[in-house]
């Protein structure tokens, strides 16, 4: 062996950059190949774009996670918010439930780009499909006028603990839209449905709570 030569390990590689191709049809492997090709830097972003936007959707679902955290460390915010403005039709319930456990990473590693563009294309996707790593993100903004959505994604039991740490961040700017949503269906309980009823009663320990907040102060 020569001096330079550097034994391979786990996955293959030999302690160089391996190339960017080979990293990503390697990223089945495991975390080890997300993290080599983002030291790749710039020339990885190509590879790792067309692995997420073309490469099949699957049950199996944390190397298209490990993808997303590579393109997040490069900087590469537009890759994310093309995937994510991507419409998916997966008919398949557990592959759709891995590839929507995908797109909640990509929405958290972009709520790190507080730009309005990030902004709007969080709320556009929020406005036609709720995941919670969307509802988490636009809790980060700290917008007022997203307090209408979070309300009604107390009514998802997937959103619902994000939704409510959100309107908790939007504080007394919140008070008004919980107290709405409180009092929505008072009068016609009987009719409500369970998602009415579990969105009424979730706000209403909400404004209690916030309420009780503004009152110590």
């Amino acid at each position: 062996m020569s001096q330079d030569s550097h034994p391979a390990d786990e996955n293959g590689y030999d302690g160089g950059h391996p190339s960017t191709h080979r990293a990503t049809e390697d990223l089945h492997r495991g975390r080890r190949a997300a993290e080599q090709l983002a030291a790749c830097g710039e020339s990885a972003v190509g590879p790792l774009r067309d692995y997420l936007l073309n490469g099949p959707p699957s049950h199996i679902f944390q190397p298209r996670q490990w993808a997303v955290q590579a393109l997040a460390r490069l900087g590469a915010w537009p890759v994310l918010l093309e995937y994510l403005e991507l419409p998916k039709d997966i008919p398949d319930p557990v592959t759709r439930f891995g590839e929507e456990a995908v797109e909640n990473t990509a929405a958290r590693a972009l709520a790190a780009r507080q730009t309005e563009e990030v902004f709007r294309a969080l709320l556009r996707l929020a406005g036609r499909r709720l995941l919670p790593g969307v509802i988490e993100a636009l809790g980060t903004f700290r917008r007022p006028e997203t307090a209408d959505l979070f309300i009604m994604a107390l009514g998802d039991d997937l959103c619902r603990a994000a939704a409510e740490q959100s309107l908790r961040g939007l504080g007394a700017a919140a008070l008004p839209a919980l107290r709405a949503a409180a009092r929505r269906g008072r009068r016609l309980r009987a009719r409500e449905t369970p998602t009415e009823t579990l969105r009424r009663k979730s706000a209403a320990r909400l404004l209690a709570e916030l309420d009780r907040r503004q009152e110590w102060r």
